[in-house]
């Protein structure tokens, strides 16, 4: 903290003539140091300013940065030049007549990153009957800068037909909207998106406070125009304190309606810190199952995330995750960052709060710098993992045991080993055995002519199916076995055939000597 010791004044009386007091005027200006006339910065723990004119009042800059962490904001300088003072009053030859304000360095206090604060003191005058002595302070505090101006004239009604005005100047990239011009607040809105939003209040111990164009009181104040210019006008007072509080909103390009609405109440506020207002960067809801596999999750944060500038760098920090869950970051996709997040089979199942932090990592020439930060609060739910379904072998399929009984039957079931045995080796039926061909001794014909009948078929055996227990269920049904042709019933057919033949063949015999024995008889 630096205080300097005003230095001695003398107070003039209110007669003295207008060629002492711009003569004062001078030697007060002239007297300041020349250090104090240099332009040096001085920083909030907000803002920071550039003095162009210490003497004078002037500043520019207004760049949002943290003090403390060197972090810069979403914008860039809010002003060109600011503070231009002065008196304007109507000429028989101009409407607009104007005299600026001319002082020197009075006393002064800084404390970098903290509250800074210096006054000067000057003359301001219009004619031989209108000068002013006046008292101009600067205060730099937090996220506002303001200037006070304390009038003192040196003759009677020096404030007649005159008017005190107060101006800034934008930078060429500010594209102003204008929201209370012509009143004593005015919010300031760039739809370029590239400087804060400003809210400039304006309040006077008499007459009334409007803003305007830059060129006259009665100049109305249109979006682009880049000076906006603080006028207090309307009365005969001599002695009044006029106010200038303005007040600089960083903010993301996805905030401007938002700024511009906690702008309007903050209004006339001095010495507060504001947070930047960011919207862009969307909540995230994200799901995760606790199998060990990657999942691929995205971060919408409302502005491209490709094709920066060089040396500039999108950063992500997650807070809040469960112990053992890992996340990466994989590549950016329009105005999403990407992450694959793994969750092991240990995490416990529920849902997590989380704190989603980005900003833009700036690498210039090695020097590192953060800027545009923006944090939202989100959750990650932790679904459990399905139980693990060890797939089972498939059983064999169980055939009975044959068990053969008769010959040439198909072979009984054992019931014993169907129900003891888990599993039975599939066995091939048995081949029937053949049956032996019935004997029969064929019946003599004593008749020529007699025809043996033909011999009855020997009925077969019944066949006795042996019980065969039911299969289990748990059993795969076995196709229809087709059993194989009776060799009995061949050798039973073939065996009647031959009998049939043989007796044809012995009548033939005994007919064909009966005939021969009548011949013989004949020829005796």
């Amino acid at each position: 903290m630096n205080t300097r010791t005003p230095p001695s004044t003398s107070i003039f009386s209110r007669w003295v003539s207008w060629v002492g007091i711009l003569i004062l005027g001078a030697g007060v200006a002239s007297s300041t140091p020349q250090s104090a006339q240099a332009s040096s910065a001085v920083a909030s723990a907000s803002l920071h300013w550039s003095i162009v004119n210490q003497g004078l009042g002037l500043l520019e800059g207004g760049l949002p940065v943290n003090y403390s962490t060197g972090v810069r904001g979403w914008t860039e300088r809010a002003f060109s030049q600011l503070g231009d003072a002065g008196i304007e009053w109507a000429t028989v030859h101009k409407d607009n007549q104007r005299s600026e304000y001319a002082g020197g360095l009075y006393t002064e206090t800084r404390d970098a990153g903290g509250a800074s604060t210096w006054t000067t003191i000057g003359a301001v005058s219009a004619n031989p009957v209108g000068s002013f002595r006046m008292f101009h302070t600067v205060s730099i505090e937090q996220n506002q800068a303001q200037f006070a101006m304390r009038l003192e004239p040196f003759d009677d009604n020096a404030m007649g037909g005159k008017r005190i005005y107060w101006g800034a100047t934008l930078p060429a990239t500010f594209q102003p909207t204008y929201s209370g011009a012509g009143t004593g607040t005015l919010v300031v809105t760039d739809t370029s998106h590239t400087h804060p939003t400003l809210v400039m209040h304006g309040a006077s111990g008499a007459g009334t406070v409007t803003w305007g164009g830059p060129e006259i009181y009665t100049d109305p104040l249109a979006d682009g125009e880049r000076n906006p210019t603080l006028y207090v006008h309307s009365t005969t007072e001599d002695r009044f304190t006029i106010t200038v509080t303005l007040g600089l909103v960083d903010r993301d390009p996805c905030s401007a309606a938002q700024a511009a609405t906690f702008a309007t109440g903050k209004a006339g506020v001095f010495g507060q810190a504001w947070d930047p207002i960011t919207s862009c960067l969307q909540a995230p809801d994200w799901s995760v199952t606790a199998d060990g596999e990657p999942t691929t999750l995205s971060l919408n944060t409302g502005e491209t995330t490709t094709a920066l500038p060089t040396g500039h760098t999108r950063t992500l920090a997650v807070a809040g995750l469960p112990e053992g869950v890992t996340w990466e970051r994989q590549a950016n996709t329009g105005t999403s960052l990407a992450l694959s997040l793994v969750a092991p089979t240990p995490v416990e199942a529920g849902t997590y709060p989380l704190t989603i932090t980005t900003g833009t990592s700036i690498n210039s020439g090695g020097v590192i710098t953060a800027s545009r930060t923006a944090s939202t609060a989100g959750f990650l739910v932790v679904s459990a993992a399905p139980p693990v379904v060890v797939p089972l072998e498939p059983e064999p399929e169980l055939v009975p045991e044959l068990e053969s009984e008769v010959p040439g039957e198909p072979a009984s079931v054992s019931s014993s080993s169907s129900s003891t045995r888990s599993a039975l080796t599939p066995q091939p039926a048995p081949e029937p055995a053949p049956v032996a061909p019935l004997s029969r001794t064929a019946p003599v014909i004593d008749q020529p002519d007699l025809v043996l009948p033909a011999p009855e078929p020997t009925p077969a055996q019944a066949r006795e199916d042996p019980e065969v227990p039911r299969e289990p269920s748990y059993l795969k049904p076995a196709g229809p076995v087709i059993p194989e042709p009776a060799n009995a019933s061949a050798w039973l057919g073939a065996s009647l055939g031959v009998m049939m033949l043989g007796g044809l063949i012995i009548a033939w015999v005994r007919r064909h000597r009966k005939e021969e024995d009548v011949t013989a008889s004949g020829r005796t």
